[in-house]
């Protein structure tokens, strides 16, 4: 009972930190980017943040297959973890090679997108296929929702170009997935909020 509590809570945090942590860092981030480049580098490199948005759905899918990753090596399947790693670098730099000449500094932005999405795909029919992996009908509503959410402020960026206007709709996004919470989720999550010091002891 003791190790299935720990694993139970261990899926449960996973979530939570998806919750908390990826969505309303993409969704915040993407309308503050131009803000974050001068902080972080220089105002020289603020044209940039035109292609950061596609760097950040890239994140999330990133993430995602970072997390099928860690279901390979436990399993002593550690060759095809490499493999699936070399597919994804050589992915990174066919992307590149093939789309610099024509998209430049676009091509980069890409690399960030296309490698991630593909190996998440290539993870997921893999573990599908070879140790029966399925994904709940909750984690998938929540995927979709992370991507949606993403598309929407860009849109919403693209088309108004209103700073106030994209945070408004990504604080009402964040919020929302309060909703997407289970039952197990919200309870620890005020137990974390009334006592952080008790969870951590």
């Amino acid at each position: 009972k003791f190790i299935f509590f720990w694993e139970y809570f261990h899926r449960v945090w996973g979530r939570l930190i998806g919750l908390f942590i990826l969505i309303p860092f993409v969704l915040i981030i993407i309308p503050m980017r131009s803000y974050l480049i001068q902080f972080i580098y220089s105002y020289e490199f603020v044209s940039s943040s035109d292609y950061l948005p596609i760097h950040f759905i890239g994140l999330i899918f990133y993430l995602w297959w970072f997390v099928l990753s860690q279901s390979l090596t436990p399993t002593g399947r550690i060759k095809q973890h490499g493999f699936m790693i070399t597919i994804f670098y050589v992915l990174n730099m066919l992307t590149v090679y093939l789309l610099v000449n024509d998209l430049k500094l676009l091509s980069y932005a890409i690399k960030f997108l296309i490698p991630p999405i593909l190996i998440f795909f290539i993870y997921f029919i893999y573990c599908s296929l070879v140790m029966n992996l399925k994904i709940s009908k909750q984690n998938k509503f929540l995927m979709i929702y992370s991507i949606l959410s993403a598309i929407l402020i860009i849109y919403i960026e693209i088309k108004f170009q209103n700073l106030y206007l994209s945070l408004f709709f990504s604080t009402i996004l964040i919020l929302l997935t309060y909703f997407l919470m289970s039952k197990e989720e919200k309870i620890i999550t005020f137990m974390v909020l009334k006592k952080p010091k008790d969870i951590i002891k």
